[in-house]
This record gives C-alpha cells, structure tokens and sequence, in this order.
C-alpha cells in the first residue's frame, strides 16, 4: 500500500457503477465485477474508494440503497483491488453522529485488509482536542489508514445460489440445540439423538431419534397436547 502522504485523488476512469444487489454484505467478486453493499443508517449518500497500486483514489458514488444498505456493482473490478468507503451524513456529535466524508472508512465487512494505520492527526473527526466540536476536522485520512482488498472466493458452490427470500416472507428462529435435544421427563434415554438430530421437519418434537422424521418413524409420535415418545428401540 502506498505510504503516508502519496495518495491523490484522480478520475474516476469513467466506470459504470451498476446497482448491483444489497446482499452479501461487503466486497464479493462474480467473475467479471465485484458487488459492494455496506449497512449505514444514517448516511446521506456514500463514495466507494478505489485505489490504483500507486496510491491514486478513484471515488464512485453509490446510488442505490435498500433497507439501509447502500450497494452497486462495478465491471472490470476484481480481485486485489483495494477499496474503503467515505460516508456523508450529519455531524453531531452531541447526538452520536460523526459523518466525514474526510476520513476514509475501511469496510467492516472486507474479508482482507491491507496496510498499517500510521498515528496522524488526520485520524480525528474533529479538530485539535476538542471531541465534542461541532466543528469537523477535514483533514483526508486516507494516506494514513488500511484498505479492504478484494479477494477471490474459491469454494466450490457447484452452481448453488442464494434463495433470495423476500424478506416479507421471512421466519429467523434462534434454536438452542441442547436445549431442544434435552429429552422430557417421559422420553426413554434413546431419543436424546446427538446433534445431528436437530435438522429435523418438525422442530417442535424433541423426542424424535436422530436424523428421523416423526411422520414417517414408528418409535416416535407426537401429540400437539403433550410431544411425548411412545417407544424406546
């Protein structure tokens, strides 16, 4: 990465910021161009960073934002490409909102980083020593700070996607696994399965022996009354 006091700011090399996809979160390259999507509340409108090897910082405006995520997709950019953000928003510090679109931001998301953070006072929002200034500190941070790095992500999906369920439509359950497998007062020892019992159709039996359904298991039956087994093999 370059050093403190190299970096500049050029054009932005005329690419197409397409409006890509809110989901995954972070930097993730498809083959020919690489989706960026970072969660921000309160920003105003954000400028994804990126840097030539020679320090020289290309920023494009991220237009599109679904449910607080603000996403694009860029051809051409693959991997080790080293990207941060800069977010526009309010600045009150008084009510816990510090947007500076003078300090670049290294992705909470990235799965690399490269370089190291160099003490400067450019690393501050506000200016001197006075934390709680309503006055900003637009001092650029970026030479100072490190970058995301876009990496290339060999595992092989064999063509397995996303589900991509409407959110509308969406059920998250916490399920604790030992206490769903604990077995109840009326349940023989052999229904306490491992936990590889867990992924079950019916979440609600606890009792049923591992890796079984209790629709298709003679050993086990379940009653909306009281969800207990009926055999111990």
């Amino acid at each position: 990465m370059s050093g403190p006091g190299t970096d500049r700011t050029g054009a932005d090399r005329g690419r197409e910021v397409l409006p890509g996809s809110p989901a995954p979160l972070g930097a993730v390259w498809d083959g020919t161009g690489t989706n960026f999507a970072l969660w921000s509340a309160g920003a105003q409108a954000v400028d994804l960073c990126l840097f030539d090897a020679d320090g020289t910082e290309h920023r494009h405006r991220l237009e599109e934002t679904t449910h607080q995520v603000w996403h694009g997709r860029v051809p051409g950019v693959g991997p080790g490409q080293r990207y941060g953000y800069r977010v526009h928003g309010p600045y009150d510090p008084a009510a816990g909102l510090r947007h500076n679109p003078a300090k670049l931001l290294l992705d909470p998301y990235t799965r690399a980083v490269d370089g190291d953070l160099s003490l400067d006072a450019a690393l501050f929002g506000y200016p001197e020593d006075v934390v709680d200034s309503t006055a900003r500190d637009d001092r650029d941070s970026a030479p100072y700070v490190p970058r995301g790095v876009v990496v290339h992500d060999p595992f092989p999906w064999d063509g397995d996607r996303p589900l991509r369920t409407p959110w509308s439509d969406t059920v998250i359950y916490e399920l604790h696994v030992k206490g769903r497998r604990r077995p109840i007062p009326t349940c023989p020892r052999t229904c306490a399965a491992p936990t590889q019992g867990s992924p079950t159709r019916r979440s609600s039996s606890t009792c049923s022996p591992s890796g079984c359904r209790p629709s298709s298991c003679s050993r086990c039956t379940t009653s909306s009354a009281s969800r207990t087994c009926s055999g111990g093999g």
